[in-house]
């Protein structure tokens, strides 16, 4: 939960391109209270060309010890029309391929359960 500065070093900037018009972003959390580290995150990147999912990019966060990509998920929704179909198996395959950290506040099935919500739900606002 911080940053792999030394003590002596501050982080001053941080750039981020724009996405060019064809890519499409969702983000979805999941806390018990707000304020609180999210259980489960999820954000989606989607570039959409001739109406179909041309460069998928997933990653999760508060789930295992560290964030990250899901390339399976990814590798699913490639070449695909944007669909609650396409969507809800790309949440499968997410949640399948997670090794949750099992903690007081989720154990490992409900940290899954919560992947595949949180990636349905980053999925559905990259395309709203």
């Amino acid at each position: 939960m911080e940053t792999a500065l030394a003590p002596d070093e501050l982080l001053v900037e941080a750039r981020l391109p724009l996405l060019p018009a064809a890519f499409r972003f969702g983000f979805a959390e999941f806390s018990r209270r707000p304020g609180d580290y999210a259980l489960a995150m999820a954000l989606a990147v989607l570039e959409i060309e001739g109406g179909v999912i041309t460069n998928p990019l997933l990653g999760i966060g508060g789930v295992e010890a560290c964030p990250r990509r899901l390339v399976a998920a990814e590798a699913a929704m490639a070449g695909a029309a944007p669909s609650q179909a396409v969507f809800r198996e790309a949440a499968m395959i997410a949640a399948a391929a997670v090794e949750p950290i099992e903690d007081p506040q989720a154990d490992v099935q409900y940290r899954r359960e919560l992947v595949a919500a949180m990636v349905a739900q980053a999925l559905a606002k990259a395309c709203a």
